[in-house]
């Protein structure tokens, strides 16, 4: 009798057994990936299913590689599988992407001497064409940016600092200057009031905890022509530009920048759309100044309103 249960027992073992291996090893097919056929094979290093996964790990190891497509990622698989179904191709794609991978890194450092360094090393190199290319427009970046810094140094008006940045706006180094450029500005505003400088009572975006209020017109001097008047074009914005002044998150001159060349901005705040043009220089920059009662801005973009009418700045 004992023995019978005993069998009955082993044989319910195996069952159970078989039924773990079929279902890691459907997981492991529809993970299909180098971490769920490795994990397969170490939880069952004798299966059914073990040489199939064997060679399935080696398939996605490849894959892998190439989708890496640099020498570490192919010497990791000859490491793994140095005699293996596609040896020999790692062997030669990892020669092949030796020179696409040492540009990348010039690239990365994006100097003049990392590309002639990679010129020196890969003199026959496809890619010489190309380092010659970015040697010549880093150095000419280079020449302007220090024709820029000399003009820069001479200047104390924002005015005219701000015709010096729009004139090299095509070159990222100018996004330095700004800093200054604003905090002269908003000295200008403190001492004389807005005068001629845009400021904004909107676009203020509701970042998580930093801004409570989103204000939704624009104001400038009556002069700026198509330039929005504050409270008067957009009704019960003094309200919000009130709550604004008084929330207590932003402390006197709390300065908010966001926005490069690399990136366009389009922020909706109750029906507004504001945006920041894609071209050239568009960092947008809002101060809040609570002593003045206003925020000023400095940008290129437009508003839209709910309406679909369209206000450029």
């Amino acid at each position: 009798m004992s023995r019978k249960i005993g069998i009955i027992i082993l044989s319910a073992l195996v069952l159970i057994g078989c039924a773990t291996i079929e279902s890691d090893w459907k997981s492991a097919q529809t993970g299909n990936s180098v971490y769920s056929y490795k994990r397969f094979l170490q939880e069952h290093p004798e299966s059914p299913y073990t040489a199939e996964a064997a060679a399935q790990l080696e398939r996605k190891t490849w894959e892998q590689a190439q989708s890496i497509d640099a020498p570490e990622a192919y010497n990791a698989y000859l490491k793994y599988y140095p005699n293996g179904r596609y040896a020999v191709a790692a062997a030669e794609a990892a020669k092949k992407s030796i020179e696409p991978a040492a540009f990348r890194q010039a690239q990365k450092e994006n100097t003049a001497s990392s590309f002639e360094k990679f010129i020196a090393k890969y003199p026959d190199s496809v890619l010489v064409k190309d380092a010659k290319a970015k040697i010549e427009r880093l150095n000419k970046e280079q020449e302007r940016e220090a024709e820029f810094n000399s003009k820069f140094k001479t200047l104390d008006d924002p005015d005219q600092i701000e015709k010096l940045i729009d004139a090299y706006s095509d070159y990222k180094f100018v996004e330095k200057a700004i800093p200054r450029l604003e905090d002269m500005i908003i000295e200008r505003i403190r001492k004389n009031g807005p005068g001629r400088d845009r400021f904004v009572a909107k676009v203020v975006i509701g970042t998580q905890g930093k801004i409570r209020n989103t204000i939704s017109a624009m104001a400038g001097s009556s002069k700026d022509k198509g330039v929005l008047q504050f409270s008067q074009d957009f009704p019960g914005d003094h309200d919000g530009l009130t709550a604004m002044l008084q929330a207590p998150n932003w402390g006197e001159n709390s300065i908010l920048r966001f926005g490069s060349n690399d990136s366009r901005i389009e922020i909706d705040i109750k029906g507004y759309k504001y945006l920041g043009r894609g071209d050239k220089l568009h960092r947008l920059t809002f101060v809040l100044i609570k002593n003045a009662g206003f925020v000023y801005v400095r940008g290129k973009g437009q508003v839209v309103s709910p309406k679909g009418e369209v206000f450029e700045f």
